[in-house]
């Protein structure tokens, strides 16, 4: 992602060229054209500038853009600089949601012009508490974050650092709860802040992205018969970004030293736990309807995945399977189009290519390639029929197939239906236990799999 350059200079102690007042920066909130409204408020002038008694001010824009209480509000002239003091404890309110937010050593100075206003806010702990509602239900949230820094250019974006920082959501009634802390975080948003927003058809050009050096993420269950049942997620570096630019969304992310645990009394296990060495996921695709076929792709990669060895205990006791940890990668690319004459437009897939898949476990190792054309749907209840053909090659299978029957904790019918089915749909390959099937999709809507009919599209 490229840096949002005023930011940069901000971060980087550059000072702005002009100063401004705080009386000047009421003006402007006043005036409702900047992306901070002043709302209420009884402005009182004192030797260091204004003290606003009862502040209410829309942040952003519309009637929607929540809106920040502070009883009073002080703005006062410092090194070029308006300082912004709130009190200790102030709130802010939006249509469905309301918080109070504790942050008594806040720092925050607005530097540039009252046109072109830059926010720098420093706050060593800050943390909210709140409710979200929807309907009739609601949900209580908790956030906090250690060691703030925010540099915030209402026109062009924000970047975000927390040395610490954790979320807590929690329905009031009971049900499923979420948790989540990070270490080393960093945020940044590049774009107008309505582009979160807006419409995709609109095309507005954003990107965001959240990196940390750590993260873990608890989900608890809701209790049922045997027990509530938690899942974590415990990463170190990770980073996810989106971008948006012309109709088009571009979204990546990846995570390290994963590790995935489950507990709870309906478990076989106090803990199952699988790791997973690094884990990459890709997506670019048209964000709107367009005129034209436009390309989309996904990227897929997990390494490293190896269940604990508790599991192993308990599913392979005599070591009879390969424990070399799993790995899979795929890679799939095409083209979207949306039919003519449909409101809403409806997606259909015109071309889909596997361009890469390998799954590597157990011993077994299954790769695959090829494409597919799909021709127009008759209707738009209908897909398209597929054109093209898809090439498999499975390694390791009969080895593998030898080895669970030895465990002798799956029936011999299943394993004998196994060894049918591998008959059925493959044929022995040029290497030792290799395995190959072709499916293909051929005009007259036949799917033949190596040569043999085996069924017709409608």
């Amino acid at each position: 992602m490229r840096q949002i350059p005023i930011l940069v200079l901000a971060l980087a102690g550059t000072a702005a060229s002009a100063d401004i007042a705080p009386d000047a920066l009421w003006a402007r909130w006043q005036s409702g054209n900047a992306a901070i409204a002043a709302l209420e408020g009884t402005v009182r002038q004192t030797d260091a500038g204004l003290v606003v008694e009862g502040a209410v001010l829309r942040l952003g824009r519309g009637p929607e853009a929540p809106r920040l209480l502070a009883d009073p509000l002080r703005l006062t002239a410092e090194d070029g600089t308006t300082r912004i003091t709130p009190p200790d404890t102030w709130r802010i309110e939006g249509a469905d949601a309301a918080f109070e937010v504790t942050a008594p050593e806040l720092d925050l100075r607005v530097s540039g012009t009252a046109e072109a206003p830059l926010y720098r806010i420093e706050e060593p702990m800050l943390e909210a508490t709140g409710r979200l509602t929807s309907g009739e239900a609601a949900t209580g949230v908790t956030l906090s974050a250690d060691d703030l820094l925010a540099e915030i250019d209402p026109a062009a974006g924000l970047v975000l650092t927390a040395a610490d920082a954790a979320l807590e959501v929690a329905p009031e009634t009971g049900g499923e709860s979420l948790s989540a802390a990070w270490e080393g975080l960093h945020v940044a948003f590049e774009g107008p802040p309505r582009a979160i927003f807006a419409p995709a058809t609109e095309g507005v050009t954003y990107a965001m992205s959240l990196a940390s050096e750590a993260s873990r993420h608890v989900l608890d269950g809701p209790a049922g018969a045997a027990g509530r049942v938690r899942a974590t997620i415990a990463s170190g570096p990770a980073r996810s970004s989106v971008a948006s630019s012309e109709a088009r969304i571009e979204a990546l992310q990846s995570l390290s030293q994963v590790v995935v645990t489950a507990t709870g009394a309906g478990l076989p296990l106090p803990e199952a736990r699988v790791d997973i060495g690094a884990l990459s996921l890709g997506v670019s695709t048209p964000a709107a309807p367009v005129t034209e076929a436009a390309p989309l792709s996904l990227d897929l990669a997990i390494t490293g995945l190896s269940p604990a060895e508790e599991i192993w205990q308990l599913l392979d006791p005599g070591a009879a399977l390969p424990r070399a940890p799993a790995e899979l990668r795929l890679s799939v690319t095409g083209d979207l189009s949306w039919l003519a004459g449909t409101d809403p437009a409806i997606p259909a897939v015109e071309r889909a290519r596997l361009d890469a898949l390998r799954l590597s476990a157990l011993g077994a190792t299954l790769t695959g390639q090829g494409g597919v054309q799909f021709q127009p749907p008759a209707t738009p209840e209908t897909p398209g029929r597929p054109l093209g053909a898809l090439a498999f090659t499975l390694t390791g299978a009969h080895a593998l197939l030898d080895r669970l029957a030895a465990l002798q904790s799956i029936p011999r019918d299943q394993i004998l239906g196994l060894r049918m089915g591998l008959g059925l749909f493959t044929r022995p390959g040029e290497g030792a236990d290799e395995l190959v099937s072709r499916i293909e999709f051929a005009p007259d809507g036949a799917i033949v799999i190596n040569g043999t009919v085996i069924g017709r599209q409608p």
